[in-house]
């Protein structure tokens, strides 16, 4: 196979050893397994995917694609492209008379000032999407099979289960690039030569690049030290009418209310949809408030399970 990065710029390191920029970066070289998006043969994996019609989740995360804005904000800046790209109204303002999901609106289930020390962890990062009104079905690799992985990339990036996006969160390492755990939505995927398409947030590192499947199970499969699991995947979809009950059942509150919020029509919500849904309400309630302190989500529940055929 031709070098990976053929066609594209490499990476520049600073002239001068003496200079300030001697300990700055402008990107990194993109190793094999990875090849890169705008190479030939990454030109050619994505005319295979469109032809295999595995390119639909593409175009919407195109529209919408964009580097994090801070170097720890990787699971911030995907969640963030899922969310418009999947047109979930976010109910806030950002700025003028618009409303859209910018970063400094993903500010529940994790401290934005924490994440920027610390990134954010997959379990809560899922949590960060129900609170924003998206279903969020959260699989580690140690509780998934490599075949349901690859459904779950064909369902996604066919569109065939309608509007979804996958965000995956690996291991840089096992991928032959620099750092460690790092989040990326898949944009396409090409049966022929088993390639996934990574959406790499992180643009000012590394460019939008396509790896092998099996080697990206591989790094899913890499433990996370902070919370000592294995990392995985997220299915988010859209659930506009969730978001809708849970803005008239759980937000329609007084500020300063911590009980009130969570417990508010706790009887009602039981008939909402049936038992299920009820039970959804009132732990998705415990995400969704801004104004009070609900307690830290359950980490080992699955919420909001989007089925994958």
């Amino acid at each position: 196979m031709a070098s990976p990065s053929r066609g594209v710029p490499t990476a520049q390191p600073a002239a001068d050893p003496g200079s300030p920029l001697a300990k700055t970066f402008h990107r990194r070289e993109l190793k094999a397994p990875a090849v890169a998006f705008s190479s030939p043969e990454g030109r050619q994996f994505f005319s295979n995917a469109l032809e295999g019609g595995f390119a639909e989740a593409f175009f919407r995360l195109f529209d919408v694609y964009q580097t994090q804005s801070n170097p720890a904000y990787c699971g911030i800046t995907s969640m963030q492209i899922a969310l418009n790209a999947l047109l979930i109204d976010p109910g806030r303002v950002w700025q003028g008379a618009w409303r859209w999901f910018d970063d400094s609106l993903l500010d529940c289930c994790e401290d934005l000032s924490v994440v920027q020390i610390k990134g954010i962890t997959m379990d809560k990062l899922a949590c960060l999407g129900r609170c924003n009104g998206a279903s969020v079905w959260a699989r580690h690799a140690d509780g998934s099979t490599f075949d349901e992985f690859v459904t779950a990339v064909e369902v996604a990036t066919a569109g065939r289960a309608g509007p979804q996006v996958l965000i995956i969160s690996y291991g840089r390492s096992v991928l032959n690039q620099t750092g460690t755990g790092h989040f990326s939505p898949i944009g396409a995927y090409d049966p022929k030569s088993r390639m996934v398409l990574m959406l790499d947030t992180a643009r000012f590192k590394y460019p939008p690049h396509w790896v092998p499947i099996d080697k990206l199970w591989e790094a899913m499969g890499t433990l996370d030290t902070d919370t000592g699991k294995v990392r995985g995947y997220l299915v988010v979809a859209p659930s506009k009418n969730l978001n809708a009950l849970l803005q008239e059942q759980c937000c329609d509150t007084t500020p300063g209310t911590p009980t009130g919020c969570c417990d508010k029509d706790k009887d009602a919500m039981r008939h909402i949809e049936g038992a299920a849904m009820g039970q959804r309400l009132r732990e998705m309630c415990k995400h969704q408030c801004r104004s009070c302190s609900c307690g830290a989500p359950d980490e080992s529940s699955d919420l909001s399970k989007t089925p994958v055929p």
